[in-house]
């Protein structure tokens, strides 16, 4: 363990993103960033893909606005961090919290990425939210050997806040922080300020504009399934990790050729994290003991996900957030598993992961799951792919459920032991899972059309009740229907048992 938070050498931070032996190095840094969230304002077909080739292209151009951020910071001492969909998490290296270091790079950025998406055909813009302070960077823990990074601090916190709370309004007039506009502040929880980005691109930095930008615009982009790359003899599988190859294998996903499959985003946030980071703030021993505790949880998380029995494709760590998607090889497996299996994965993963969090001090788990309805022939309704630095590379998630789930925190603010199911998926459900998700209830008072919120405890016995009637009934009169609307309903010699 680090024992304080110290001022980086130059280059410190890339060694530490990109060592190859993470044995040898400290796998938490300490150290003053600016942290920089971009916000990329797909259209809502990409955003929410129901198609292969949407789902293509979202990919696509998230992993080309990286590129490109990346571009332009890690010529001074910055890495991307996080790539969560449409959201691309940066920091620089900066112990004296200069202003003018942030702007002039949020304003390179912005001509970046106006150089790469030079029209409104797919993204329609770009926000960002920028804080600056004390930051421990956790080395974040997974199943498919791929690199995230945990940000534990009130400035990696504040500006996603912020964020998301300028996009829960309701439209764009009424948000302070719009397309083309940053927003910012000197940490310790001062006032934002926000600066208009230019629309267009300057004109001295189109001329001084490195070549990469024009390539990362131009490069061309294919699709293959997940049979066609398993085919191919590369597949590499650990333990119940979805079929993903490591990075630089001829047939490892990225931006250029994500894997498609058929299944569902289950997302889980712990409830009181965000509380203890602010109360850790002004103690360099309590942040770095916190920062040991999620590095317990993370390695709890990854035993979860590779020895469960569905198979998993577990995207980065988001803070506390942890994402899994579940993933079946064709379309009539994920419907029939989608009926039970749903609720019961987030069963299992509470009951899993409780005891852990228990033993940090720290609340709960808030969960939200979303597949979405396969539309016409499509070839499945996930789609991973990833973008690749210099000796790092981050899974990159869309499709329907990919969004919903997201969606479904900013709606319905899920508490501890609650989860949040999308409308498509309650239709599918059995229907003792369907009577214990019936509130509908949104973060504002109103009533959500797309979601539904059910406790666990409830649903845990829903489960029980199912498995009783399945394990009572007789095969030769038990029956299986599935009815548009009203869920699966098991029927069988028996009644279900009374709760």
């Amino acid at each position: 363990m680090a024992s304080q938070l110290h001022r980086l050498l130059p280059g410190e931070l890339q060694a530490f993103a990109t060592a190859s032996d993470q044995t040898l190095i400290p796998s938490m840094l300490p150290a003053s960033f600016w942290h920089i969230y971009i916000k990329m304002d797909f259209l809502r077909q990409y955003e929410y893909a129901e198609t292969k080739n949407d789902g293509k292209s979202f990919v696509r151009n998230v992993a080309r606005a990286a590129k490109a951020i990346e571009t332009v910071i890690s010529g001074s001492d910055g890495i991307v961090v996080e790539v969560q969909g449409s959201v691309i998490h940066c920091i620089l290296v900066d112990p004296n919290c200069n202003s003018s270091l942030l702007r002039s790079h949020c304003r390179a950025i912005n001509n970046a990425l106006h150089l790469v998406f030079p029209d409104s055909s797919r993204v329609e813009g770009w926000r960002m939210a920028a804080d600056w302070g004390k930051t421990l960077l956790v080395r974040g823990r997974g199943i498919h050997n791929d690199n995230s990074y945990v940000s534990l601090g009130n400035a990696a916190n504040a500006p996603a806040k912020h964020l998301f709370a300028q996009l829960s309004l309701g439209s764009e007039s009424e948000r302070k922080l719009k397309r083309f506009v940053c927003a910012w502040r000197l940490g310790g929880g001062g006032a934002w300020m926000y600066d208009v980005l230019n629309r267009q691109v300057d004109e001295d930095f189109k001329d001084k504009a490195p070549s990469k930008f024009l390539e990362i615009r131009n490069r061309d982009f294919g699709l293959k399934s997940v049979a066609a790359k398993a085919a191919q003899g590369y597949v590499h599988i650990q333990n119940r990790a979805a079929p993903l190859s490591p990075q630089g294998a001829p047939n490892s996903a990225d931006g250029e050729d994500p894997v498609v499959y058929y299944g569902w985003v289950m997302r889980a946030d712990i409830d009181g994290f965000t509380a203890r980071v602010e109360q850790c703030f002004d103690n360099d021993m309590k942040m770095l003991q916190l920062g040991e505790r999620f590095e317990k949880i993370m390695e709890e998380a990854a035993v979860f996900a590779s020895k469960h029995s569905e198979m998993l494709v577990q995207l980065p760590w988001a803070g506390d957030n942890f994402t899994a998607v579940v993933v079946f090889e064709d379309k009539s497996k994920y419907e029939e598993a989608i009926q039970g299996k749903l609720i019961e994965f987030g069963l299992d993963f509470a009951s899993a992961l409780n005891a852990v969090v228990v033993e940090a001090d720290l609340g709960g788990w808030a969960q939200t799951a979303a597949g979405c309805k396969i539309h016409g022939n499509s070839q499945g309704n996930v789609y991973v792919g990833a973008v690749e630095f210099e000796g790092r590379r981050f899974l990159i998630g869309a499709g329907g459920g990919i969004g919903r789930s997201t969606q479904a925190f900013t709606d319905m603010d899920p508490r501890p032991a609650h989860i949040v199911v999308f409308e498509d998926d309650y239709d599918y459900l059995y229907r003792p899972y369907q009577e214990r998700l019936m509130d509908r209830t949104k973060k504002d008072g109103s009533l959500s059309t797309l979601f539904r919120k059910g406790h666990l405890p409830d649903l845990a016995k829903a489960r029980e009740k199912i498995q009783n009637a399945l394990n009572k009934a007789k095969e030769p009169v038990k029956t299986l229907i599935t009815a548009g609307g009203s869920g699966s309903v098991l029927v069988s010699s028996r009644e279900y048992g009374e709760d």
